[in-house]
């Protein structure tokens, strides 16, 4: 399984917070836009991956300790959103690609995705 400092590299993501300290192995990842879905089916330690880029992103991903967020699809998170993700060590990574592509690109270093009620 990729490290996400591999992952950050291969595929060119921009660091918008510190890194997350911990576990670093990515095995799973989660793309949704949609909060409630992202709680019922995120399992921690995983990537997840979104467009949305506000503060109740930092909130879910801190509640679900996920390993990073990667924004994608252009919307930019305001200076505020990127303060408390730095208070509560919540990773923003930032990414140029579509989230289908960045999936592809996930899945070809060997992450996979999570099914509901499968994590």
């Amino acid at each position: 399984m990729p490290r996400l400092e591999e992952i950050i590299q291969h595929l060119e993501l921009a660091i918008l917070t510190p890194l997350k300290t911990g576990m670093t192995e990515i095995r799973e990842a989660c793309v949704s836009d949609l909060l409630s879905n992202v709680m019922a089916t995120c399992p921690g330690h995983c990537l997840w991956i979104t467009v949305q880029c506000h503060a109740n992103v930092v909130g879910v991903a801190s509640l679900l300790d996920v390993q990073a967020v990667i924004l994608v699809g252009g919307p930019k998170p305001d200076q505020a959103v990127l303060r408390k993700a730095t208070e509560v060590g919540v990773t923003l990574l930032e990414s140029r690609d579509s989230a289908f592509n960045l999936c592809g690109k996930l899945y070809n270093l060997g992450v996979r995705g999570v099914l509901r009620g499968q994590s």
